[in-house]
């Protein structure tokens, strides 16, 4: 299992990277910009979450409380007006309750 957290977090590396040289280059700045005016709501509430958990108002899990990996969490809101009720959740977790 350690294999294969190694290489689960060297992939993540190199995606992140690859991503921030895209940044940079100004690659994402067109689509993050026409995201975020189609959906200023739901940006709303992932600064409020983002500050929230900075500030340290909200403790972020270190580990999905879904399947227990230890990995990257991300917060799911299930309704953007209340944008610090979130379920905490990993990013597979996460493909999967958009799936239902």
């Amino acid at each position: 299992m350690a294999d294969k957290d190694c290489r689960s977090q060297e992939s993540y590396e190199k995606r992140t990277e690859i991503v921030k040289a895209k940044q940079r280059a100004g690659q994402f700045n067109h689509t993050k910009k026409a995201w975020i005016e189609r959906n200023p709501e739901k940006r709303a509430a992932h600064v409020a979450l983002n500050n929230a958990v900075r500030d340290g108002r909200i403790m972020k899990p270190k580990q999905c409380p879904r399947c227990d990996r230890e990995t990257r969490i991300l917060g799911h809101h299930h309704d953007y007006t209340k944008p610090l009720d979130v379920e905490w959740m990993c990013a597979k977790c996460h493909r999967k309750e958009h799936e239902v």
